[in-house]
């Protein structure tokens, strides 16, 4: 005897809490941005090529949604894709005027192959580019290069500002005095290394000025 159909309630208790928690972010940010577009469901799904009953069973949370079909919805709506899986509260947009800016280009969507991680990371991302702004605030060109996320992170504690003229990761106080930075990583490695050309001049320069140890 086969088991009966399980209800769509029953379904979602099925779906671990972190899945449930995307989808949930996932529905509120499509509806919203589509009833600031004022476009029924029907007409969303119409407009994203999808099946005109398609859009009110994602909005139930009845149904899964590929990746395909969310970038679908993103590109009917006109908002990057990244758009419908932030955590904040979406903004409503003229669906004429929203674009990404070109110097931040929207996020690649993940291929049918990749890591289920992949739709977390892509949830992720708008968080990532509100870090590397702050970053380059304060100087930091890219957080993911040369420690900038941790000497972002060391300079904002100790109310420091960048050099950009001198060499390294070097850093300013309020009242002028300069600072070494280093940081070191115990799950990598009990060493810090020094300047990879080192010279007389370089010493000199190390020699001058305290350095700041940051342990993580």
């Amino acid at each position: 005897m086969e088991a009966p159909d399980k209800t769509p309630q029953e379904i979602l208790r099925e779906i671990p809490q972190e899945t449930r928690s995307i989808r949930n972010i996932f529905i509120q940010n499509l509806k919203s941005i589509r009833l600031s577009h004022d476009l029924s469901q029907e007409a969303l799904a119409d407009l994203a090529g999808l099946h005109r009953t398609y859009v009110s069973s994602v909005e139930r949370g009845e149904r899964n949604i590929s990746l395909e079909n969310i970038h679908a919805l993103a590109q009917a709506l006109q908002v990057p894709t990244s758009r419908l899986l932030e955590a904040s509260s979406p903004r409503a947009e003229n669906p004429i005027s929203a674009t990404v800016p070109h110097s931040i280009p929207d996020i690649v969507l993940p291929l049918p192959n990749s890591h289920p991680d992949s739709l977390e990371l892509l949830r992720l991302m708008p968080y990532v580019r509100e870090v590397q702004t702050l970053a380059k605030k304060h100087g930091i060109d890219d957080i993911f290069q040369d420690n900038g996320g941790k000497y972002l992170q060391l300079m904002l504690i100790l109310n420091l500002q960048t050099l950009p003229s001198r060499e390294g990761n070097d850093a300013v106080d309020a009242n002028g005095t300069e600072y070494e930075l280093k940081t070191v990583n115990l799950d990598k490695n009990y060493n810090v290394s020094t300047h990879h050309h080192l010279n007389p001049s370089i010493l000199n320069k190390y020699r001058s000025v305290p350095w700041i140890f940051a342990i993580y």
